[in-house]
Order: structure tokens, then C-alpha cells, then sequence
């Protein structure tokens, strides 16, 4: 599968888009090419340009790799506490998160429990999966904005975070 934009007959984007422009401030599906596959993520259109997308209150998983310098570190929901050969790995997130530690396998942690992963030494680096809320810049080269998400919608003229510089500020949207 090829990245969005690389064929001759895909679609191309410009600075102004009619349909993009119809979906600011309302909530959308974007699908986000990833490892090979696309998956699928709510959030609400904010802005966009021809070469980016900004989708504010978007769920998606961050992998965050990191150095371990210290027996004990807790950080992003999550803590871990290495002695004797042991090293105690808890999920204090709401949600599941996925961890690994040097060249281990990632591991699922449901939310609220521990996990134990034996190593003759110390881990010196680990990565972290998590589910995050956030607001995003995505390139368009890899995220398409596909469609609305019926009966969500949020764009008034009160609302600061979204853009209302249009002409299509005072049109229905959907």
C-alpha cells in the first residue's frame, strides 16, 4: 500500500479544500497510516493546510521510549521499581498500556495491576504505549480526514479553539 498523494490519480490537496473547509470545528474520523495499516481515531477538525491537518481532542497511542537512570521511576500513569533481579512494573492509568524493557517483548498492563519481569541487571532503556487525548498536527501525506461522526458536533462562534475566519462560518454544517 502506498502513502496518500504518491499515485497519479490520487488526490492531491490544496490550501483550500471545500470539503475540509465544510468540516472545521465538527468531529471526524481520521485515518492514520501507520506501520502499514490504517486505523481510525475521532477528534474534532480544527484547521488544515496543504500539507497538514490539525485534529484537536484526538485519542490516539503514543510510544514513548525512554532511558532508565535509577532503580525507582514513576512517569505517565505508570511506575516501576527494580531490585534483586526483579523489576516491578505498575499501571496506575485508568486504561491498559503496553510496556517493554530492553529487548523484551511489549507486555498489556490492565489498569490497576502490577506486573513482575525477571533481568539479571537493571533495564537501561523502556518504552511505553499509552492512549492520550491530545491535539495534533498530521501530515496529510498520512492522515485522511474521512468523515463526520453523526450528532457530534461543536463549532459556535463562542468557541475559541476553533477557527472561524471562513466563508463558511455561518453555513450548516453536515
Amino acid at each position: 500500500m502506498k502513502k496518500v498523494g504518491e499515485g497519479v490519480f490520487d488526490y492531491v490537496g490544496n490550501s483550500y479544500d471545500p470539503v475540509l473547509e465544510r468540516l472545521v470545528g465538527s468531529w471526524v474520523v481520521v485515518e492514520i497510516f501507520r506501520g502499514g495499516k490504517w486505523f481510525e481515531y475521532p477528534g474534532i477538525l480544527r484547521n488544515y493546510t496543504k500539507d497538514f491537518v490539525e485534529v484537536i481532542s484526538i485519542r490516539i497511542p503514543l510510544e514513548i521510549d525512554f532511558n532508565i537512570y535509577s532503580d525507582r521511576m514513576e512517569s505517565f500513569g505508570f511506575s516501576f521499581d527494580y531490585s534483586g533481579g526483579l523489576l516491578r512494573v505498575r499501571n496506575e492509568r485508568s486504561e491498559e498500556i503496553s510496556v517493554s524493557f530492553d529487548d523484551s517483548e511489549k507486555v498489556v498492563l490492565e489498569p490497576g495491576k502490577d506486573l513482575q519481569m525477571s533481568f539479571d541487571e537493571r533495564p537501561s532503556k523502556g518504552a511505553i504505549v499509552i492512549n492520550e487525548e491530545l491535539d495534533a498536527i498530521l501530515p496529510r501525506s498520512e492522515a485522511i480526514v474521512r468523515h463526520t461522526m453523526p450528532g457530534r458536533r461543536i463549532a459556535d462562534e463562542s468557541d475559541s479553539s476553533v477557527r472561524h475566519d471562513s466563508q463558511w462560518d455561518n453555513r450548516p454544517l453536515g
